[in-house]
């Protein structure tokens, strides 16, 4: 009988707490790795908001990669609005004798909101985890489940940590080449205060 294993590609974020540069780029590919099972090949991020990196190089561990971002963030003040939204991309190509059963996106971040703002003065986290399976082209997709909840709001609101991981089972049991894609945004709005 084959081998099945499970892929983890982890991110570990510090968000809405950091200013924001102005300019996005294309994208930054950075090449293939190796995991115990598994090769994360072409591990690509992209942005259409800000620029790169967001997610930086990324450290295989076992079946998993995983991403220590020091700069994905979004800002805004005085009635203005900010969306942050990264894109990794790369194929998973199992080793010989193994297939790929599920493949999994555990995200951690804080959030901060301060000052007089308004009940519009918010923070919100979402993201999709899609895949696509090289051999038999089913594709299969989920959403990030946040918790404690996906968006934060003033007053109720003012600093704490979330959590999110959406699943993706492979369709087929004879997976063994899959296109994965993980796409994270972080939109924030600041209510202009009473005058």
């Amino acid at each position: 009988m084959a081998a099945r294993a499970q892929v983890v590609v982890g991110a570990l974020a510090a968000v809405l707490t950091g200013a924001l540069a102005a300019d996005a780029q294309a994208s930054i590919n950075y090449g293939n790795f190796l995991g115990t099972d598994v090769t994360f090949k072409n591990v690509t991020e992209d942005s259409i908001t800000d620029a790169l990196p967001l997610f930086g190089v990324p450290t295989p561990i076992g079946n998993s990669l995983l991403f220590f971002p020091i700069s994905y963030a979004s800002s805004a003040a005085n009635g203005s609005a900010d969306t942050t939204s990264g894109t990794l991309t790369m194929t998973l190509l199992a080793r010989p004798g193994t297939f790929l059963t599920t493949v999994k996106v555990t995200e951690l971040g804080d959030y901060a909101l301060s000052g007089i703002g308004t009940a519009a003065t918010s923070a919100q986290v979402s993201g999709l985890l899609s895949g696509t399976d090289l051999g038999t082209g089913n594709v299969f997709f989920d959403a990030l489940h946040v918790l404690p909840k996906a968006k934060f709001t003033l007053p109720l609101d003012s600093t704490g940590i979330w959590n999110g991981s959406p699943d993706c089972v492979c369709v087929s049991s004879t997976t063994t080449c899959l296109a994965a894609g993980s796409q994270r945004q972080v939109p924030s709005t600041r209510g202009t205060p009473p005058r």
